[in-house]
Formats: structure tokens, sequence, C-alpha cells
């Protein structure tokens, strides 16, 4: 447990560690420890030849960058609950019918989207590539077992396609869509009870589609909602919670462009959220005088980094008037502005503080503790 004296011993890390390094906050399935191999023939052919033994009591399978290694190991695969893909291609077939009845976690989120066609074949590729998404969606939808699923670049969008998606949706507890992962949104008769989290992040669906989406979800505890091309309408996001439905504990809206106003009015519709985190976002004092209203007995976790109308005096304030506060990540040397201050932190029970600064602060080459402190 951490106070006021003991709160320096926090190591200050840099925003690129914060953002990219650190385990996933929500979500994102946590994976174990794991050695990564060199891609080279001599090195990946005892591995090949470790998979294949064991394939049948493989339960987590994670392919980064390439799955021409389903292609050797998929007929034993049989067994599969989680599965992470960063590509779409063709071999993503066969280890999708064969673990129909055991994947229960599903990550396809290719690092680039497919490439483009080339002109005088174009529209034999584009065939092949409609009929490639189109057989891996139908083999998606037959998991029975699934529960968390992140699709991007799959490009679901005719109606017939929408409608059996978002069916098949129902059975889920944890959906992320990236980018066009799906473009359209929901019947508007479909409900989607079971859903506990969401995530929107730089969707192509029309603003209207994801609000409709958000909407139709009456059970969420989680919502990411990112979207750098528009500006974000909160005063419609904050309405739906004027309905009879659970209340939201978790909020993501980093690097939204939406204004410290609106920002606030939705704060102020969400009573019991207890996670905030607010990247680069106008979080401003309107927005901190609706936290300190509505949310400083439920706040446990605060994000700021970023935020360029944040002062050491706002920062000060949420720590002498949010008990339950456990996490606050903000601005480096405003944060140590703010540990250096004599007013008592109401926030007794502090277990982390995440201190991310500029470009010009960050180290390229591990230093110790001391030396992080005294760059600063």
């Amino acid at each position: 447990m951490l106070n006021q004296s003991t709160i320096w011993h926090c190591v200050l890390v840099c925003k690129t560690w914060h953002t990219c390094l650190m385990p996933f906050l929500f979500q994102r399935i946590n994976l174990p420890r794991r050695k990564q191999i060199k891609r080279s023939k001599l090195a990946s052919r005892p591995l090949i030849s470790t998979l294949k033994k064991n394939a049948p009591s493989i339960r987590t399978l994670v392919c980064a960058d390439s799955n021409s290694i389903l292609r050797q190991i998929t007929p034993g695969c049989t067994g599969l609950e989680t599965l992470v893909l960063g590509d779409i291609t063709s071999e993503i077939l066969p280890v999708l019918r064969l673990c129909k009845d055991t994947l229960r976690q599903l990550e396809l989120m290719p690092s680039r989207a497919p490439a483009p066609l080339i002109p005088y074949m174009g529209s034999l590729r584009a065939n092949s590539l409609v009929y490639q998404h189109r057989g891996i969606l139908e083999a998606i939808l037959d998991l029975s077992k699934l529960r968390h699923l992140v699709l991007d670049h799959l490009g679901i969008k005719d109606e017939a396609q929408l409608d059996s998606f978002f069916e098949f949706c129902t059975q889920l507890t944890s959906l992320e869509l990236h980018n066009n992962g799906v473009v359209g949104g929901p019947p508007s008769t479909l409900t989607l009870n079971n859903l506990r989290s969401i995530s929107l992040v730089d969707s192509s669906m029309q603003l209207q589609d994801q609000l409709m989406l958000l909407w139709r979800c009456p059970s969420l505890d989680h919502i990411t909602w990112i979207q750098k091309s528009y500006i974000m309408p909160m005063e419609s996001f904050g309405h739906l919670w004027k309905d009879d439905r659970q209340e939201l504990k978790s909020l993501d809206i980093s690097t939204c462009n939406v204004q410290d106003v609106p920002l606030s009015s939705v704060i102020t519709q969400l009573s019991s959220l207890e996670i905030l985190i607010a990247q680069d976002t106008k979080f401003g004092p309107v927005t901190l005088t609706a936290l300190l209203t509505n949310l400083k007995d439920t706040i446990r976790v605060l994000d700021l980094v970023g935020c360029q109308a944040v002062t050491p005096e706002m920062t000060a304030q949420i720590l002498e008037s949010c008990p339950s506060l456990k996490s606050l990540s903000a601005d480096r040397l405003r944060a140590l502005q703010v540990m250096g201050s004599r007013h008592p932190w109401k926030t007794v029970n502090m277990a982390e503080s995440i201190c991310a600064g500029p470009k010009s602060c960050r180290r390229t080459t591990p230093t110790s503790s001391v030396e992080r402190i005294e760059s600063v």
C-alpha cells in the first residue's frame, strides 16, 4: 500500500513502455511467457516437429506474422481454445473447422490490410479475396463455443452477412472490431444481452451504426470507443445510459476528438465508472469537476497521459479527493510536481503511479531507477 511518503519508490517509465509493452488492461488475451524462435528453416524444423507430436495437446496458438506454420501442424490441432492470427490467409480455414467445437477465443488481427490488387488481374484477385473472406466468416459463425472475438480487415458489409454475424455475436461476451472488420451495423430488432465488453477502434461503421450497436448491448461493463477521424458524438453516447441498463464500469476513449464540455456530460451520466482511460484527449477543468462530483468515490484507475489541459493543480485535486483511486497515469513532469506538493493525499490505497513523459525524456537503453529519476 503506497502513501505520500513511499510513492517516491515508483519507477518512472516512458510512454513507449506504457502504451506498447504493458499487458492489456482489459479483454485482450493474456498469454503465458514464451520464447520467440528465429525465423529460419534450421530453427523452425525442430519447432515444427515438436508441434506436430504435441498438436492434440496444444490449447493456445499464436501466429503473429505468418500462418505458413499452420499448413504443417493443422491436421493434429484439434483441441485449440485460444487462437491469435496475424494475417488473413487460406491456412486459417482448416484450423477453424477442426476446432469449431473447442475454440473459445479468436483474435484475427492482421498487421496490415490485404495487398492492393494488381490492375490486370484485379477481377480475379478480387473474387478470390471475396471467396476467401466469405469462407473465413462462415467458419467463424460455426464456432459454437466462441466467447471472445477480435476482427480486422475482414470487410463484412453485405446485409445478409451482417445479420448472420450479429446474430452469432449474441453468444459472445467480448467483441473487438477494428477498421473495416465489420462495415455495417446490427439489425434494429437484435439485442446482444451476453456482451460484457465491446471495442470499436477506428471502425468503418457509420457513427449512427456504432451508437446503435452500443445501444443494443444493455449489459456492458467495458467500452473502448476510439475514432480519430471524426468528432465523437459524446452527448448521444451519454444519453444511452439514461435508459434502464447496466451501469458501465470501464471506458477507454484514448485519442478521441472530443471537447471538454461534451466529455463532462458523459462523466455525469456514468455514475458507477471505475476505470477511465482518456489518453491524449481534451480532458480539462469541466470534465474534472464532473469527475470529482460524480465519481470521486468509485474511480479506481485514471489514465490522463498526454492530456495537455491537465495541470499539476488538477492532478493534486484528484489525489486529494478520490479515496478509491488505485492507479493514476499522468504526464511525468506534472506528476513529479504533484508528488512534491505538501498537500495531504486522500488517496491512501494507491497501488500504482505511472508517469509517462514526452519523447525528449525517453532513453533507448535500460537505466537504473536512480538514473531515471535524475534524468527527469
